[in-house]
């Protein structure tokens, strides 16, 4: 990767998907109908509350669905478009339900004007962040309610965590190959997300940031290393002659489609959080194992996971690795200093 596309990324901003203000337009318009109906159609009290709800009730839910579903956006950037629409969708029907047949019918006036001004505050929030990019530093933006910023100079990163993955998922027209990425940039006390399904960044403009990032990322785990003797990354160890893993593989994981995970878990949600908690524990309670060096072999990444060879195969999700995405540089670096002979 050369100069030229880190140069053109200079100032440069990236603003909000629009799929979140989107469905906060819809809850705003949503209450707005409500308020209107509740004084065009028929009052409250000639509704029987056993047989249907009020107009503006029913308005009222519809926009609590749709704000429900932009703020759950927020959480499932590792699930594909297919995926996202699903559970927005079906979190959606559960919350406007309760509203539409538990709600009385005279209190749908107020949950529509509660609707429109929850829509429209949401919608000035989601439109008003942005991360913006420099030669010097990267920034994240929000102008409402208030204006407000964090930014974290290039020089002050300390770690660079990293989810480059690409789905593929079939359905009745084929498949589709969808890239769904994440970068999160630490230092300076806070962090910066970068989602490119949140934000309108592309894969080259995440890769752009990756390098900027990469020598200060390197050099404050160089850092600690020399100060302390170690270094922890995620389930990585980093010393001077050895690396210590946890909770690896020894085969890489198959490519399940994330919408399998989100109704497994809603078929069996108690079994599920039982089963993924001892599985945790489990690969917790075990001990870490001492990989010298020199018996490294190669280290490189496999479909979104970093595999370490040294005598046998182990997978690490890159996700769980703050710098992992420089492992191999930071091997090389090890190394150098390295009492042994590296392994060919």
């Amino acid at each position: 990767m050369g100069n030229d596309p880190i140069k053109a990324n200079d100032g440069v901003r990236f603003h909000r998907r629009s799929s979140g203000f989107i469905l906060a337009i819809f809850a705003t318009l949503a209450g707005i109908a409500g308020v209107l109906l509740h004084f065009l159609g028929p009052p409250p009290h000639e509704i029987s509350n056993k047989l249907q709800p009020a107009l503006a009730q029913i308005c009222a839910s519809a926009g609590a669905g749709c704000i429900w579903a932009a703020i759950l956006l927020n959480f499932l950037w590792r699930l594909t478009s297919q995926g996202r629409y699903f559970v927005t969708f079906f979190t959606a029907m559960l919350v406007a339900l309760p509203v539409a047949v538990a709600l009385p019918p005279r209190f749908g006036i107020a949950a529509a004007i509660v609707v429109t001004l929850s829509g429209l505050t949401l919608f000035l929030y989601e439109f008003g962040l942005s991360i913006e990019t420099s030669s010097r530093a990267v920034k994240r933006v929000r102008r409402f309610p208030r204006k407000a910023s964090r930014e974290i100079p290039w020089d002050r990163v300390e770690s660079v965590r990293t989810d480059l993955r690409k789905i593929t998922s079939y359905g009745v027209g084929g498949h589709l190959v969808e890239n769904e990425n994440r970068v999160i940039i630490a230092g300076n006390g806070t962090s910066i997300t970068f989602n490119t399904t949140r934000y309108e960044a592309g894969i080259e403009d995440l890769n752009v940031q990756i390098e900027r990032a990469q020598p200060f990322a390197i050099a404050e785990t160089l850092r600690r290393i020399n100060s302390n003797g170690a270094a922890r990354i995620g389930p990585v160890e980093l010393r001077r002659d050895a690396i210590y893993i946890k909770r690896f593989s020894s085969r890489r994981r198959r490519e399940i489609p994330p919408i399998v995970h989100v109704l497994a878990a809603l078929l069996t949600f108690g079994l599920w959080i039982i089963g993924y908690a001892v599985t945790a524990a489990i690969r917790t309670a075990k001990r870490p194992v001492c990989v010298p060096l020199g018996k490294i072999s190669n280290a490189t990444f496999e479909k979104g996971s970093l595999l370490i060879v040294a005598g046998r195969k182990m997978y690490i999700p890159l996700r769980r690795v703050p710098n992992g995405v420089y492992f191999p540089e930071l091997l090389s670096a090890l190394r150098q200093t390295a009492p042994f002979p590296v392994a060919r």
